[in-house]
């Protein structure tokens, strides 16, 4: 099956580059410096050649150098060669988050904490809409104004993790996975009308009523089962490892969510509108819940959260009325805005090194125990 390359924004289709995606089962790619991509490929990764790299990020090269992998993009000529890494399984993208280091900013003081924002301000021109992963430093930059914003102590300090970047050789390198475009990976549709590719959920049929996840998927794309209205119960295989965004956001039918323990990303709005869920079980190894996860769950009763949980951001829980109980880990160091805006949880006991911001609970009635 093909899916329409132009439904998917690609305008010139490359059919070699999609057989040599097919050969090397490419499922994700990430776009990154050369030292980083020779690491990949250690873990069992392919560099992309570089006659195909416009055809897959959409943009015109600067340079291809010789290596026939390494290119230079035209928004960054200064800087070091660039590589498309190629995965065909999750775990090669995990393990290699293991090997290299994770930049953690810590900010101990409210200087540092201006130098962060001024910085972070010059980078982007004052528009934090020229990052792509604008969410994660939009939340950063909370953190640190919300510092700026309380009486503290000398010894008070907090710590910011930009997960997409690592400490590399010369500087901070991005480091982010993506999709592999759907017009580009070898496609079947089973007999309930969902569509796969090896190792991801595409999209489904909106008639969709029970389902059982097959074991081997990875992941669930964004949007995947989007609107379907229909959908009560749906069952998620052990190798399922990240839940895009809008994953089953309007999914007014579903009753439980039970998250496979190897899950470690949900996106955003994973379960907005879901009107008739009761119940949400998250795996340990999440540490964001991302933006309105969970916003206006009529029906939400229980929810158990990951143990290592870091963030909660923006409307997460808001507009749940049935939910009354909730256990915060000794984790979490960061609720955003309106977070519980109009919860019916009367009790929450909070970490006392958490930092919440200013409307993270909006029109509600919590009485807050710092612990």
């Amino acid at each position: 099956m093909v899916i329409n390359p132009i439904a998917q924004g690609i305008q010139e289709f490359n059919l070699e580059l999609m057989n040599f995606l097919k050969s090397v089962d490419a499922q994700w790619y990430v776009l990154c410096e050369l030292h980083l991509g020779q690491i990949y490929e250690r873990h069992g990764a392919t560099l992309l050649p570089n006659k195909f790299v416009e055809s897959l990020i959409g943009e015109e090269l600067y340079e291809k150098y010789d290596d026939e992998v390494s290119f230079c993009r035209g928004n960054d000529r200064c800087s070091a060669k660039k590589v498309i890494v190629l995965i065909p399984s999750l775990t090669i993208y995990e393990n290699v988050f293991k090997e290299i280091n994770l930049f953690n900013l810590t900010i101990h003081d409210k200087q540092e904490a201006i130098d962060f924002i001024e910085q972070f301000n010059a980078w982007v021109m004052g528009d934090i809409r020229n990052v792509d992963f604008f969410i994660e430093w939009y939340n950063a930059i909370e953190i640190a104004e919300h510092y700026l914003s309380i009486d503290s102590t000398p010894n008070d300090k907090c710590l910011i993790q930009l997960c997409h970047y690592y400490q590399g050789i010369d500087n901070y390198t991005y480091h982010q996975l993506k999709d592999i475009p759907i017009c580009y990976l070898h496609t079947e549709v089973d007999e309930y009308g969902v569509g796969y590719s090896a190792k991801r959920v595409l999209f489904a049929d909106k008639t969709l009523k029970n389902y059982v996840v097959p074991d081997g998927i990875e992941q669930i794309d964004d949007d995947a089962f989007h609107g379907c209205e229909d959908l009560e119960h749906i069952a998620l295989p052990v190798t399922l490892r990240r839940i895009g965004m809008n994953g089953f956001c309007h999914c007014d039918s579903l009753q439980e969510l039970i998250l496979p323990d190897n899950v470690n990303y949900i996106g955003e709005c994973l379960c907005e509108h879901c009107n008739s869920l009761k119940r949400a079980v998250l795996s340990d190894k999440i540490e964001h819940i991302q933006i309105a996860s969970f916003y206006r769950c009529d029906s939400l009763e229980e929810m158990k959260l990951p143990a290592q949980l870091r963030t909660l951001s923006d409307n997460v829980f808001a507009c749940t009325p049935l939910l009354k109980h909730l256990e915060l880990p000794d984790s979490l160091f960061w609720i955003g805005g309106e977070c519980f805006w109009n919860v019916a949880i009367e009790e929450l006991k909070i970490p006392k090194h958490a930092k919440i911001a200013e409307d993270a609970f909006l029109d509600s009635k919590v009485k807050i125990e710092y612990i």
